[in-house]
């Protein structure tokens, strides 16, 4: 029963292009698919009261191991499903020396900027213009935009810790 209920779980998920449906696994992350890929997103809209009750060190233990959470229940999901090439994540946020450490230090490549003048981008040009419109709403284009990837292997063979709990909730704003 329950692998069952497991894999229509992973037939919608696969099944699911739209990029507004995101599947939260944790109070902190989600994720969406687009094709092949997976991409994370953050689920609260401001972390910056968050931050500033916790202080800076233990909000940073506090996304370490709300981030290690998220990619511990993401395994099982690209595990049961082969055609998952990666982990792609894209945000202003990794500006923050902070969130770019620790995405770094957990697995992820090294955070690149978005930059449309790169030609050396790995990075289509296209999709560098999507990106950049999609953070920078206001027409200013003023908001530097970063972005960083795990592929599959990378993902399954390392080793994330779970946050037992799951019942507590961490005040997020």
């Amino acid at each position: 029963m329950l692998k069952e209920l497991r894999k229509k779980f992973i037939d919608r998920i696969r099944h699911t292009q739209k990029t507004d449906k995101f599947i939260p696994l944790n109070d902190m992350f989600s994720y969406g698919r687009s094709g092949n890929t997976l991409h994370m997103h953050l689920v609260p809209n401001d972390l910056r009261n968050t931050q500033n009750e916790l202080g800076e060190e233990t909000f940073n233990e506090l996304i370490k191991s709300k981030l290690e959470d998220f990619l511990y229940r993401l395994q099982p999901i690209v595990r049961d499903d082969e055609s998952i090439d990666g982990l792609f994540a894209v945000s202003p946020i990794f500006f923050h020396a902070n969130w770019k450490n620790i995405h770094e230090e957990i697995g992820f490549d090294s955070i690149k900027e978005i930059l449309l003048e790169d030609e050396s981008s790995d990075m289509p040009y296209k999709q560098r213009i999507m990106f950049l419109q999609m953070f920078n709403k206001d027409g200013k284009n003023n908001r530097r935009v970063f972005y960083t990837n795990m592929n599959r292997e990378k993902l399954l063979t390392s080793h994330f810790n779970k946050i037992e709990n799951t019942q507590q909730k961490t005040k997020i704003d």
